[in-house]
């Protein structure tokens, strides 16, 4: 509830206001009496919350002043009707917010309130160190970079030719001069005129021999390069020319951020170092890239930061200290310290100043005002974890400012004071609260902090809400808060989170946000020094199963138990171990609260598991098909020990495998957990083991068959297919041939034809118009495999063309200049061949009406 007064006058006045579901209640009145009450009902939640806001308003208008609500005895009016499904973020009880005494400092009395500020710091005068600049690149990098050769379209003929390019690019007979004798561009050399919109790929710079290509590239302005995304030109000036190449690359960085910082990647130079910390403090896009390139060149940004934190720069002090404290908190301080201590001792005290900052005092210079859709009452507050009292609206609001003034990657140290304070899941409860008003609101940019609270406040159950909007924003023109919503999922971070994360970057129909998502488990697994594969093994959450992969449901006087079939599905048993079709509604003898959390649990694990089930499987099937190989350990701790991913294991027969990747013994996982042989016999894995999925091509004629019987008694049924899968071989006209046509006269629908982007196929570049004629996988040493549409399909429209042909099949091989060019299928071994044409084979025909 919120109270607003107006005294002024002979006026002596009060205002009441609180939402109950669809229901707005106002009470009014002279001040000292109990007032009346009206009550509005509205057509829904979101409705009633709409209108709470607009009558606050309106009173604001007229004068009022909110007033601390004073917590007498007895129950209040009734907070918003929660949002949250129930369980661990439902909504909570509101007996009476909490009196002041009870609160941290910084919500009861925040520092912006009483104007205190850090400490000012030292300004020194260090010239940055110098530090030899280096391109990090192997041998093959830069061979591959140096390759790079010009496009036809990019060379003028004729006599005269780069003299014409200069010409077209505005630059003037001296200018002209400069660069013959290899000297830099003037300001004046360059005279763009103001009707002229388009730029000059770096590409040009690649027509002119020596020095004039270098300082043509070094000096012409940046702003006027234009890559359209093709980085290969300016990796191959820096091949050409080494680290002289640099300045230019700087200059690009400046007003092209992320682009800039992924060509940056590998270059070691502190002329960088300013841009990558701007980008780090200021820029939504490139900060991801900023943050490897920082983690990359450690000493290099120290060596470049310590200087600029204490210049009298103000632009680059602010955004070195940013930089300072950032790397500081992911793990950086001992270099820190090395690196200042080398400065001498005035940049240590220096540094040690900035680390002993009060990080409750690190403000802006000007605190925002908390936007009208932030109504602290209309939001579930946060709950104490001692009292299990709610915060007051007054203290909400200070949290609502710490938020807006938190970045994801750094947030307000107050909020961890909060975090300490209040339990999870009303602090989860409240964030999503806040980002359903901001998207009521019209989802305003300069407020996306309230839906960046998410990943610093979130949970699992904000996750789970979270992703299915990911997935459908994209369709809705609203790709970029998609993408901001995978660095939410990120922030999150718990196994759940990236669980969606992960789901959303295997399987997708939006590819660019497909696309994103990739990138950010990359990121992921990068950083805790794991590929995505290992990644993805640690990120399939245990569901809440115990140790057994099974779960109690507790009716009081009835218990069931859950278990799962090949597809993931759950089901339940009764104590005589049969097998229900459901799980049974509560009769009056059971524990009516037992039995209603219990439905509510096998509810919720129903849907989890339907979200995780398809994903899961695919990823087994794709690790046969690619042949992908643990260790026992890895394979004893992520499947056999993980509680969800056993009842998959024990339907697959896996391999043993010796140091030349031969398969030397076959065995599955028995009922009982143990390892079982091909004679259904116990089996143990020596502890340096090579285990893997086998695939039917290499499992022998009789371990085939001791496996499909011990399957068949027991009838085990497998998740897909492998002991009965089809495979498949070259005819010997197709030995012979570059192209396979055997399905040239199969017409298969475009929904089979997307399904292949789940199977490691991707689709062929977009052409005019956004017309996609093929498919392609790349199968490794520069091998990649083409598949032929015909009409083929377009881009966000797949509906157009509902039928498909295959007219053929092309190996084509990449050689270090990036030319494809055909080659026989022989160069397949045979599983990749075998699962290439059962990939086509098994898509879905289409019957001619």
């Amino acid at each position: 509830m919120r109270r607003f007064e107006l005294v002024e006058g002979a006026s002596s006045k009060f205002w009441e206001i609180w939402v109950s579901g669809c229901e707005v209640r106002v009470c009014f009145g002279r001040i000292g009496t109990p007032g009346q009450v009206n009550i509005k009902t509205m057509g829904s939640a979101v409705g009633a919350q709409k209108a709470y806001a607009g009558l606050i308003k309106e009173k604001k208008g007229k004068g009022y002043r909110e007033v601390e609500v004073q917590v007498a005895a007895g129950p209040t009016p009734p907070a918003t009707e929660p949002t949250m499904p129930t369980g661990a973020a439902a909504a909570l009880p509101l007996p009476g917010t909490c009196p002041p005494d009870q609160l941290p400092p910084v919500l009861r009395d925040p520092p912006w309130l009483k104007k205190a500020r850090a400490v000012e710091l030292p300004t020194l005068d260090i010239p940055v160190r110098t530090v030899q600049e280096r391109l990090v690149w192997s041998d093959d990098e830069r061979a591959r970079y140096a390759a790079y050769t010009v496009r036809q379209q990019r060379r003028v003929p004729g006599a005269n030719a780069t003299e014409r390019v200069l010409i077209e690019m505005h630059i003037t007979a001296a200018g002209r001069a400069r660069l013959a004798a290899g000297t830099l561009l003037q300001a004046d050399d360059v005279q763009i005129p103001s009707s002229s919109y388009y730029g000059k790929s770096p590409e040009v710079a690649l027509l002119f021999d020596g020095a004039a290509g270098l300082a043509l590239w070094n000096s012409y302005p940046s702003k006027r390069w234009q890559t359209y995304g093709a980085r290969a030109p300016i990796q191959a000036l820096l091949a050409l020319h080494g680290t002289a190449a640099v300045p230019g690359l700087v200059a690009y960085a400046q007003f092209q951020a992320e682009d800039g910082l992924h060509i940056a990647k590998d270059v070691d130079s502190t002329a960088l170092v300013p841009v990558v910390l701007r980008t780090l403090r200021h820029l939504k896009k490139g900060k991801d890239v900023a943050m490897s390139w920082l983690r990359a060149h450690v000493q290099t940004a120290l060596t470049a930061a310590l200087p600029l934190a204490f210049g009298r720069d103000k632009a680059l002090r602010d955004d070195a200290q940013f930089g300072l404290r950032w790397l500081v908190d992911n793990g950086f301080e001992s270099p820190a310290r090395e690196v200042a201590a080398a400065y001498g001792p005035d940049m240590s005290q220096a540094l040690q100043a900035l680390l002993d900052v009060d990080p409750l005092l690190v403000l802006p210079a000007r605190m925002p005002k908390l936007p009208d859709f932030f109504v602290a009452s209309a939001l579930r507050p946060p709950v104490l974890r001692e009292s299990g009292l709610p915060l007051p609206a007054s203290a909400i609001e200070h949290l609502g400012l710490m938020l807006a003034i938190s970045k994801p990657d750094l947030p307000y140290a107050g909020l961890a004071i909060v975090q300490a304070v209040c339990t999870p899941a009303s602090l989860a409860a409240f964030a999503w609260d806040l980002f359903e008003a901001w998207t009521l609101s019209a989802s305003p940019n300069k407020e996306s902090w309230a839906f960046t609270a998410l990943g610093l406040l979130g949970s699992d159950d904000t996750a789970h809400r979270l992703a299915p909007r990911i997935r459908e924003w994209p369709g809705q023109s609203a790709h970029q808060r998609a993408v901001v919503g995978l660095d939410v999922l990120a922030a999150i971070g718990s196994d759940v989170a990236l669980m969606h994360l992960n789901g959303i970057a295997s399987k997708l129909k939006f590819k660019a946000l497909q696309d994103k998502a990739k990138e950010k488990i990359a990121d992921i697994a990068e950083a805790r020094g794991l590929t995505t594969a290992e990644l993805a093994d640690r990120l399939v959450p245990d569901l809440g199963l115990d140790a057994q992969g099974t779960l109690l449901l507790d009716f009081g006087p009835r218990q069931f138990t859950v278990g799962f079939d090949e597809t993931l599905k759950p089901f339940v048993k009764d104590v005589q171990g049969v097998r229900l079709k459901d799980l049974p509604k509560p009769v009056k003898s059971d524990d009516a609260a037992l039995a209603e959390a219990a439905t509510e649990r096998f509810k919720q694990l129903k849907k989890d598991a339907k979200a995780i089930a398809s994903l899961q499987v695919t990823r087994l099937e794709m690790s046969m098909v690619e042949r992908r190989r643990w260790k026992a350990v890895d394979f004893q701790r992520f499947f056999v020990e993980q509680p969800l991913m056993r009842h998959l294991v024990a339907r697959l027969v896996w391999g043993v495998y010796g140091a030349q990747g031969q398969l030397t013994s076959g065995f599955r996982v028995a009922e009982d957990w143990t390892l079982a042989d091909a004679n259904d016999a116990h089996t143990t894995l020596p502890d340096d083991a090579t285990v893997g999925i086998v695939h039917v091509i290499e499992m022998p004629q009789p371990l085939q068959a001791a496996f499909g019987q011990i399957f068949a008694d027991y009838e085990i049924l497998q998740p897909f297919k492998q002991l009965g899968r089809e495979t498949y071989t070259l005819t010997p006209d197709e030995q012979q041939a570059q192209v396979i046509t055997r399905f040239a006269h199969k017409t298969v629908s475009i929904g089979s034809i997307m399904g292949l982007l789940n199977r490691g196929w991707q689709k062929g570049e977009a052409q005019n118009a956004g017309w996609i004629g093929w498919f392609v996988k790349g199968v490794g040493d520069g091998l990649e495999i083409h598949l032929e549409l015909d009409p083929g399909t377009v881009v966000g429209d797949i509906s157009m063309e509902p039928k498909q042909c295959v007219p053929s099949i092309v190996l084509l091989q990449t050689d270090q200049w990036g030319k494809q060019s055909p080659v026989g299928f022989e160069r397949l071994d045979p599983i990749t061949l075998s699962e290439v044409l059962r990939d086509v084979d098994v898509l879905a025909p289409v019957q001619d009406a």
